[in-house]
């Protein structure tokens, strides 16, 4: 073998070494961040060199609005979620993306929002969900608790719970207390 290539295979190796190393490094780095509660650092971190050169763009701007929403930062969570949707995502991403403001949008009250995204996510599978959750959760429909409760015979962790507190609204909408109880004793059990 000729000293240029083996050169630059050793570079090639450091150069592949250091990336894996500072990318764990930071993903540990950011794990402790959360587990802190040390949501400014975690946003401070992204923005730095250390985070953009360990994280991708959308790694980025998801982990900022993680920290946001824990920290209960709603106007920065917001323009997070805008500036996410506004990437070109991968349908895993989006869903992610989707599913955390719809819930955002539920919890602030924020209609005109869960109705705009409803309308732009439509023809696909989360247009379809935000419509349900947004005619649950703003028009008080009742309409789609079969199939949520269906949904929720197989989910699991936080979907189970998002499941439960739609149902739990659903039955409130409806007029059965009985069923409300149900639910919301599950949404409870989850959140403690």
């Amino acid at each position: 073998m000729s000293p240029q290539l083996v050169a630059v295979i050793v570079v090639a190796v450091v150069v592949v070494g250091a990336d894996m190393g500072v990318r764990a490094w930071a993903s540990r780095h950011v794990q402790e961040l959360f587990a802190r509660g040390d949501f400014a650092g975690i946003v401070t971190f992204t923005h730095g060199l250390a985070g953009r050169v360990a994280f991708d763009p959308f790694t980025q701007r998801y982990l900022r609005l993680n920290a946001y929403l824990l920290a209960d930062n709603t106007d920065e969570a917001l323009a997070a979620i805008d500036d996410l949707l506004a990437l070109g995502l991968k349908p895993a991403q989006r869903e992610a993306v989707v599913r955390k403001a719809l819930r955002l949008y539920v919890e602030k009250g924020r209609k005109v929002r869960a109705r705009q995204l409803a309308e732009t996510e439509a023809g696909t599978r989360m247009g379809d969900w935000c419509r349900e959750v947004y005619e649950v959760c703003f028009e008080g429909s009742s309409e789609y608790r079969e199939q949520m409760e269906q949904q929720l015979a197989g989910a699991s962790g936080d979907e189970a719970s998002e499941l439960a507190f739609y149902l739990y609204l659903q039955c409130k909408n409806a007029g059965d207390a009985q069923g409300a109880r149900k639910y919301r004793a599950m949404v409870e059990k989850a959140a403690a």
